[in-house]
């Protein structure tokens, strides 16, 4: 599998590389950073939009925890994964996620990593809802798939809801999502992962291009699920190679879909720098517990 996974990693990097190659150059990116400049409000209003996707994942995560605790025992540890994961050339993110969350509420490795696990499956349920819903509405030739695709996922949920031989680790999420508390917990995961799409919404509308709420969400959720096959820091290439056919599915030329990728992708690039620095600064760590931590990752 991991053979897989770094063959198909570097097939999108040499997509990436062919894509700049072919579609970039200076005078064009200069004048596309150039108007986002300009627009500094807008520029406010996506980062406190993306900001607004962190918070609501944490939000969510101590309604899940159930632990009265400081907020910021749920949000330090997403900037921190957030910061790692654009540092590193693996998914090194979650593993710090759960040390810093397991120094904040001082519980066990095992249940802060149970935590981080259920979390990081409601964010991959909800990646998966958009992006086969999407996906059907744009690339299928018939809008059957979308229903089809939808009432499959229903009966495998069912499935997994009533089979006794779940594994434990995703027994939890399943069984959470058919609660109220659960429905409150997936509903704040899905908004923050609509927040996230307003990312690329927002310097789409700044540019006066093509492209609606609904297209930007769906493009955003194969691009951040394209990490599953990350093998640079922060997914660089991959996230903009499948971004990038995502636009040019829902009609954007191919030009401005790369180069729309790559902006967005530099600005959260910016972002997890910024906000990840200021949070280390604000909650430092001893980077001997870094080190320990990514120990956990070879074992």
């Amino acid at each position: 599998m991991s053979v897989v996974k770094r063959g198909v990693g570097f097939l999108l990097f040499l997509c990436f590389i062919w894509l700049t190659l072919q579609f970039v150059d200076k005078a064009t990116f200069g004048q596309v950073w150039g108007e986002i400049i300009s627009s500094p409000s807008m520029l406010a209003i996506i980062t406190v939009t993306y900001t607004g996707a962190f918070i609501s994942r944490g939000i969510a995560w101590r309604f899940y925890s159930g632990v009265e605790g400081r907020w910021a025992s749920y949000l330090v540890p997403l900037y921190y994964s957030l910061f790692f994961n654009h540092l590193l050339p693996f998914k090194a993110g979650d593993l710090i996620r759960i040390g810093v969350y397991q120094q904040f509420t001082k519980t066990t490795w095992k249940s802060a990593a149970s935590d981080v696990i259920v979390m990081r499956s409601l964010d991959l349920f909800c990646l998966a809802v958009l992006a086969i819903i999407g996906t059907g509405v744009y690339i299928s030739p018939s809008y059957w798939w979308v229903l089809i695709g939808i009432a499959s996922g229903g009966l495998l949920f069912v499935i997994l809801l009533r089979w006794k031989g779940v594994p434990s680790w995703l027994n939890t999420p399943i069984r959470l999502i058919a609660t109220r508390k659960g429905v409150l917990i997936v509903g704040l995961v899905a908004i923050s992962w609509i927040l996230e799409g307003y990312v690329l919404y927002g310097f789409l509308s700044m540019l006066d291009w093509k492209g609606t709420v609904f297209e930007s969400l769906w493009a955003t959720s194969v691009a951040v699920a394209s990490g599953v096959f990350q093998i640079t820091p922060g997914n660089l290439a991959a996230y903009e190679s499948v971004m990038t056919g995502a636009l040019v599915a829902v009609g954007l030329p191919v030009t401005s879909a790369y180069l729309i990728a790559l902006t967005t992708h530099i600005y959260k690039f910016i972002y997890s720098f910024a906000f990840g620095i200021l949070v280390i600064i604000l909650f430092p760590i001893s980077f001997s517990g870094v080190k320990e931590w990514l120990k956990e990752r070879v074992n």
